[in-house]
């Protein structure tokens, strides 16, 4: 997970045109976009701890529905808390007036919207016995980035662990919880933002989200785990477009 998060935060560097847009709408619309891109595949550690057997084989995981967790944990974390611009470094006016926690999270939630969101909730409706959420999936997460956080985000990893493990409700949340969450979360953030929010959330959100697909399959495809499919070259196209890299497919 580190590397692939490593890559997708060099994808769209500061100067690049998304990061130097994005800020015309909104200051810290570059670190937004890194907040996206760490949480993006949180929802991959419950599966690679619930399959350890499997990974220590070398048989190759799946995980699907992963955004699904990785979008309720952002949600959780980024809302509902006046100490979140101080754990993620965000101005206290510019997060809660453009909603950027909304905007985060539904980002993450929908990272994977070309596979169909509903279709994915049913496959990871068939995982549902094996997965949860625990203390001590966050502290596998944040120790696997262990160094990115301080240094590409300036967050103090220590406080940003520690604010993971305070939203979990209790010792560990079943995948069934998360899945029944999620699709309320959806609703909820869909009305946000799409109904009740203000032409300026929108046009955050739609540059986040692609910011965060696109930053997604480039490290994917540098790390030769993407598909070099149509979407993954218009992926590429629009990475150089809007001034970003993405690297060559590994051999």
């Amino acid at each position: 997970m580190r590397e692939h998060v490593a890559l997708a935060l060099e994808t769209f560097p500061e100067g690049s045109k998304l990061a130097v847009f994005g800020s015309s709408l909104t200051p810290s619309f570059h670190k937004a976009l890194k907040i996206a891109i760490v949480f993006h595949d949180f929802g991959k550690t419950p599966f690679n701890i619930a399959r350890a057997g499997d990974l220590h084989s070398g048989r190759e995981l799946s995980f699907p529905g992963h955004e699904l967790i990785s979008g309720w944990i952002a949600y959780k974390s980024l809302l509902y808390n006046p100490r979140v611009p101080d754990v993620f470094g965000i101005p206290s006016k510019e997060f809660f007036e453009n909603k950027l926690g909304e905007l985060i999270s539904l980002s993450v939630l929908l990272h994977h919207h070309p596979m169909d969101l509903k279709r994915r909730l049913e496959v990871f409706k068939g995982n549902l016995a094996s997965l949860h959420v625990s203390k001590l999936d966050v502290e596998a997460f944040t120790y696997s980035l262990k160094g990115l956080l301080s240094t590409r985000l300036g967050i103090d990893e220590e406080l940003f662990q520690n604010h993971l493990v305070s939203v979990l409700p209790g010792t560990e949340v079943s995948a069934g919880q998360i899945a029944q969450m999620a699709g309320q979360i959806f609703d909820q953030l869909t009305v946000s933002v799409w109904e009740t929010g203000k032409p300026l959330h929108r046009k955050i959100f739609l540059l986040l989200l692609q910011g965060l697909v696109a930053a997604d399959y480039c490290s994917a495809r540098a790390r030769g785990g993407g598909s070099l499919s149509v979407f993954s070259e218009s992926m590429k196209v629009f990475v150089e477009l809007y001034g970003g890299k993405c690297q060559a497919p590994s051999t």
